[in-house]
């Protein structure tokens, strides 16, 4: 039998769309704290005194250490995550940026896969340029880096696995993308992630899915349909989080539990950075509403112990 031969159309957009600014702020030359703007630019007198004591406005705040009060931020929003769901896993910051932030230590080692850095962010933070992702190509390209120097590899990939049947000719031109226009990542545990987090990652069980997709709206039926759980491959949850600014959960793929050595009563959880504190007070609220619930249930099926079925 001749070997099946499937033509793949996947386009790769040149440009990359217009991302948000963000607020525009000024940064101490020495200390690298931010201090937003909330003066009247127009005050040259006010930017001045900024400029004398040491406050420069960069042209954008990505990429650049956090004040103080932000990184104490991170490690009490991690603890709330920790404690409100019970984890038993450290969160995991993840910034997209167009140069290494001074002070962190690139990654010097090799993993098989994009999602091999998940774990080691659990160790500590550091900061991996795009080629230390190219050994999973499908997971380079889901990460938004320019997919020239591994274009061949990517190519193979995608027609191994379309030939094997795990996944359809029409799949990989849809697959999202990360828009950044970034040349690496930084990774690291939430509680000690010194920039501004675009994602925070998290691994749950079924039921700590549960209250993380009623407290993200995800289990809403007033707008609609419920979001949706995620699967294969499990890297487009990042940028769907990024681009709807939504929570996503994913049960993940197999590259994922492999390369990540994960437990199969795990599942991916990836919450916008932007949006972690909103986040947390619904969680909260969310964690004491299903406590109620759970009183009435109980009670419910105490009404009925020993009612034969």
């Amino acid at each position: 039998m001749r070997p099946r031969t499937i033509a793949l159309l996947i386009h790769f957009p040149s440009q990359q769309p217009p991302r948000a600014r963000p607020e525009p702020a000024y940064v101490h030359k020495e200390t690298g704290r931010i201090r937003p703007i909330n003066l009247d630019r127009t005050d040259i007198s006010c930017a001045r005194r900024c400029w004398e004591a040491g406050w420069h406005q960069p042209h954008s705040t990505r990429g650049v250490q956090i004040k103080m009060e932000s990184q104490a931020a991170y490690a009490d929003l991690a603890a709330d995550l920790k404690a409100l769901l019970e984890l038993d896993q450290e969160p995991v910051g993840i910034a997209f940026v167009k140069e290494r932030p001074q002070g962190t230590d690139i990654f010097e080692g090799q993993v098989p896969s994009s999602c091999s850095f998940w774990r080691e962010a659990e160790r500590g933070v550091f900061y991996a340029p795009a080629e230390k992702h190219f050994n999973c190509a499908v997971g380079a390209m889901t990460m938004g880096f320019n997919i020239e120097p591994f274009k061949q590899t990517l190519m193979t990939t995608v027609q191994m696995m379309c030939d094997c049947g795990y996944i359809g000719g029409g799949e990989p031109e849809k697959i999202p993308t990360v828009k950044a226009g970034h040349s690496g990542i930084v990774y690291g545990p939430l509680k000690d992630f010194p920039i501004q987090a675009d994602l925070a990652l998290l691994w749950v069980k079924p039921r700590q899915g549960m209250l993380l997709n009623e407290a993200s709206g995800g289990a809403d039926w007033s707008r609609g349909s419920p979001l949706p759980v995620l699967g294969r491959p499990a890297c487009t949850a990042l940028p769907l989080a990024l681009a709807q600014a939504q929570a996503m959960l994913s049960l993940g793929c197999l590259g994922m539990r492999t390369f990540t050595e994960i437990g199969s009563d795990r599942m991916l959880a990836v919450l916008p950075g932007a949006q972690l504190q909103e986040i947390v007070a619904r969680l909260r609220a969310t964690v004491e509403a299903n406590r109620t619930m759970a009183e009435v249930y109980n009670a419910s099926k105490a009404a009925f112990a020993g009612t034969p079925a």
